[in-house]
């Protein structure tokens, strides 16, 4: 029934769209692909947000090397997803304060400190990542945030 005027809906189903029959057509990929990627850096970045919020501080020492490991993965995907910008504005990478020399290395190791064969502390993981949104932050000029988290160069 209609919610309006209490009458029965008399409107028929629309037929379904046969998929071989559909073409998509994009008209300009260089641009596709350029919001593509700048959507994946935000979802990358969320990812960590989450992963962060999911963090419990009252659990056993095995959770938290499950927890550890688990944000290094999220920061580490982070960075990989900026890599293509970084090269593209030649950016430095280096970190100081930290068992890696750069994000790159971070990524590359997957947030596993290089001296100890163990994953990142909490506070590690947190300056790289605060170090790869300023990276972010530089390359603002290059990149906007529009309405709808959809992002364009």
């Amino acid at each position: 029934m209609s919610e309006h005027n209490h009458e029965p809906d008399t409107a028929e189903p629309v037929g379904q769209v046969d998929p071989e029959e559909v073409e998509l057509h994009v008209t300009d990929p260089e641009d596709y692909h350029e919001t593509q990627r700048l959507r994946e850096i935000h979802d990358a970045r969320k990812e960590v947000r989450t992963t962060l919020r999911e963090i419990d501080r009252y659990t056993t020492k095995q959770d938290h090397q499950r927890q550890k490991m688990s944000l290094c993965d999220a920061v580490a995907f982070y960075i990989a997803e900026l890599e293509e910008l970084m090269y593209a504005t030649d950016h430095d990478d280096s970190l100081e304060r930290t068992p890696w020399d750069s994000l790159r290395q971070y990524t590359t190791m997957m947030g596993t400190d290089p001296k100890t064969d163990e994953p990142a502390s909490y506070e590690a993981s947190m300056y790289v990542f605060r170090q790869a949104n300023n990276f972010l932050a530089e390359a603002k000029p290059l990149v906007t945030e529009q309405d709808k988290n959809e992002w364009t160069v």
